[in-house]
């Protein structure tokens, strides 16, 4: 048994473990000493090492992690270890400020604008506009559209909610926003027939 092993008294393996701290040397039967560089610490197994909070590994050291004006530390090594702070975004190695446009807040995101409009407005051409809701109808929230819809029983043109004329024999559909024929009935132009 090697120095700094321990016996596993285990009928498979080889029949020892290095003791916390060491590892097997690759191709000997020897127990090494874990390297630990600066700014390290050992983990709980014992067989390995990580970066104190503030370092990152590189090059089988633990560098600084460069944390830029309006930053914070992450703990995540993936991402450089830092983000940036709600009104900045990463470019490069720094956090550029976000220039959100009135009636706008900010997103903390890597993609896209960075910012969303307040609700009630749009963005058109990087600024928040108002929307502009129509009579008999309601703003929504929806991304798509005009930010509006139609109330039960209209129906949207270019910028207005239109009252749906009901034919003879018809009535609204699931939605209120068009008209279907009743049963018996079937659809001929703007009328409902009974079918033959």
């Amino acid at each position: 048994m090697p120095e700094n092993a321990f016996a596993t008294n285990r009928e498979y393996g080889e029949g020892w473990e290095c003791k916390h701290g060491h590892v097997a040397s690759t191709g000997s039967d020897e127990c090494v000493a874990v390297d630990i560089p600066d700014n390290a610490y050992l983990t709980e197994r014992g067989d390995r090492w990580e970066c104190d909070r503030r370092f990152a590994r590189g090059d089988g050291k633990c560098l600084p992690i460069a944390v830029p004006a309006n930053g914070y530390l992450t703990g995540n090594t993936y991402d450089g270890g830092w983000d940036c702070a709600r009104g900045f975004r990463r470019e490069g190695g720094a956090c550029v400020a976000i220039v959100v446009p009135e009636f706008g807040y900010p997103t903390n995101t890597d993609y896209g604008r960075g910012w969303e409009c307040d609700r009630g407005y749009r963005e058109v051409d990087g600024a928040c506009v108002a929307v502009r809701v129509p009579e008999n109808a309601y703003l929504t929230d929806r991304s798509y559209g005009q930010g509006w819809t139609c109330e039960r029983g209209y129906s949207e043109t270019t910028d207005a909610c239109a009252a749906i004329v009901l034919p003879e024999n018809a009535h609204l559909d699931h939605f209120g926003t068009r008209w279907t024929c009743d049963r018996g009935f079937e659809r001929r132009g703007d009328a409902c027939i009974l079918r033959d």
